[in-house]
């Protein structure tokens, strides 16, 4: 399962993992809209890349975790039915847990006197959902394929055989709900993952109302973001290299729009190309801006990844929206575009969860790799008025304007959404 070359080829998540990691996905997140289920923890993290996901290779890991590590880095998901919630007791002790650790810090260890694990044998630690065990990757001897097993403390000699892979172990625990010992197979393990598989009522957390509904160009869309994220001293320097000639005296809003227009005249990338930045992080669209010298070869893709997303769409729309929370929250990013996704998509007859299908759907919140690059249709503009408890005031959002087709002014619907 491990690699002694000198050379390790780039690693990358199979087709596979990749699906794993959108189950994994929608299941955090359906767990967190069930009325009959509190979250205690829910987080996943981005991949590793470049050096970081080398360094794990390096290590000599098992070649599946390595591929997982490309899709997440690492996960949390601590759960519990609420009618079975005590005080006192450890948070996912009444339902369930997942827990993997950061992958780039994991390393093969050796048996020492804290561990039962037969002399010659070495482990990776892939799974700590409970005090009394943890989940491993187990090596018996050297060269003997690596096995994924569960054990508690004192018996990692006669540990539970789970699977042969990582990928293996994963799906086995979703199948099961991760519910507390579900390694065990044990009789609450059972009771909590048939409590689980039936349907429950969603927690409606918001309630929606369409206050307008218009057409927006692409440079008045343009024009906004400049204004919002280039002061003035930087938006003339952008504009004399462009050309744009300005009034003497002329407000910033004139500026703002002159150099839109001049960007609008620029060539744009092809798909494949916006695609590939697009992928590397919205982050280098200020870099392009703020830490290179800018070039108008440059500027107008930069522009068209960081407000439009890979799509391009050709038309887009603007909805102001008005959004009442039914429940408070702990925290909120009110310009995350899965967010208000989830928002759109449960608005009956919503052209959104049909194209996107119901698993893609749960992912707007994932921010987990080429997810990205179809659910960028949607576009918010950062002039929200927010506050970390509540939305406060109306939102405005602009999208591509397929995904708002028959929305009108004085539309009202609730919908469950998740705010990460």
């Amino acid at each position: 399962m491990r690699s002694n070359s000198k050379k390790h080829p780039r690693p990358s998540a199979s087709p596979s993992v990749l699906a794993l990691t959108r189950e994994l996905h929608a299941f955090f997140n359906v767990l967190s809209l069930r009325e009959d289920v509190t979250l205690a923890s829910k987080t996943i993290g981005w991949g590793l890349r470049g050096a970081n996901i080398r360094a794990v290779q390096k290590a000599g890991l098992p070649l599946d975790l390595v591929a997982l590590a490309t899709a997440i880095s690492e996960a949390e998901c601590v759960w519990e039915f609420t009618a079975d919630k005590k005080k006192g007791r450890k948070a996912g002790s009444a339902g369930g847990r997942l827990s993997l650790p950061f992958y780039f810090y994991s390393r093969w260890q050796k048996p020492d006197s804290s561990y039962a694990f037969p002399r010659g044998s070495r482990f990776v630690i892939v799974d700590t959902p409970v005090n009394e065990g943890q989940g491993y990757a187990l090596e018996r001897a050297p060269g003997q394929p690596v096995e994924y097993v569960f054990a508690l403390a004192g018996e990692e000699g006669s540990p539970f055989a789970i699977a042969p892979t990582f990928e293996g172990y994963l799906r086995k625990g979703l199948a099961r709900g991760f519910a507390r010992y579900w390694q065990t197979d044990s009789d609450e393990s059972k009771r909590v993952a048939r409590q689980l598989a039936k349907k429950a009522s969603l927690r409606p957390t918001v309630e929606a109302k369409v206050l307008s509904a218009r057409k927006v160009s692409r440079q008045e869309l343009r024009a906004r973001v400049l204004k919002d994220i280039l002061p003035i001293v930087r938006a003339k320097s952008l504009g004399k290299m462009l050309g744009v000639r300005v009034p003497r005296g002329a407000k910033g809003d004139v500026l703002y729009a002159a150099i839109a227009e001049a960007v609008d005249a620029l060539p744009s990338w092809s798909d494949k190309d916006i695609s590939c930045l697009h992928g590397m992080d919205r982050g280098w669209f200020k870099y392009a801006l703020h830490r290179a010298e800018p070039t108008p070869e440059n500027l107008r893709r930069a522009i068209d990844v960081f407000t439009l997303g890979p799509s391009q769409p050709d038309a887009l729309v603007e909805l102001e929206l008005s959004l009442k929370p039914l429940v408070r929250v702990r925290s909120c990013n009110p310009t995350n575009a899965g967010f208000f996704m989830q928002v759109l998509a449960g608005r009956a007859r919503s052209p959104i969860r049909k194209r996107l299908g119901e698993t893609e759907f749960w992912d707007t919140t994932s921010q987990y790799g080429q997810d990205a690059l179809e659910h960028s249709r949607i576009v918010p503009i950062v002039n929200l008025s927010f506050s970390q408890k509540v939305f406060k005031g109306p939102v405005k959002l602009v999208i591509d304007a397929a995904a708002a087709r028959g929305i009108a002014a004085g539309d009202k619907w609730k919908a469950s959404a998740i705010l990460d």
